[in-house]
């Protein structure tokens, strides 16, 4: 396995109709490397949801599937921004599979979702800043 594999994908969507003024299709492309894509999120926004999840999915090797849920985009959608990342890595402490259980954690909506989640115990460096939290985990 490689030390450090990333795989980030960004991707801008937008109503295939919509009059997206020039400049702004050129900041993604030319700072991102990514264009806005189009799909019709008025006339079958839950096709769009499967085109944008398929994207993400593809370019994170299979790893963050269903990013968007069933019914989080609907007719009145006009943009969906889609930022993801993924990567392995070896870990300096290595976190022990058998501590893993699932856990809750709260959506924006005040929905709940477990997700399987792993803990261990480790002397690391961590910021608590102005509306921020960071963890360093070598």
């Amino acid at each position: 396995m490689d030390v450090f594999r990333p795989a980030i994908a960004n991707s801008v969507w937008s109503q295939e109709d919509y009059g997206v003024l020039p400049e702004f299709l050129d900041i993604p492309a030319s700072s991102y490397g990514y264009g806005v894509r189009p799909v019709d999120f008025r006339g079958d926004s839950e096709a769009a949801r499967v085109r944008i999840n398929d994207r993400e999915e593809e370019a994170t090797e299979e790893r963050i599937t269903d990013l968007i849920s069933q019914d989080a985009i609907d007719q009145y959608a006009g943009m969906a921004l889609a930022d993801t990342i993924q990567f392995r890595a070896i870990w300096r402490h290595i976190f022990n599979q058998a501590a893993t259980a699932p856990r809750a954690f709260h959506l924006l909506d005040g929905s709940e979702r477990e997700a399987p989640m792993t803990r261990q115990e480790a002397k690391l460096r961590y910021l608590n800043g102005d509306g921020c939290q960071a963890l360093e985990l070598p």
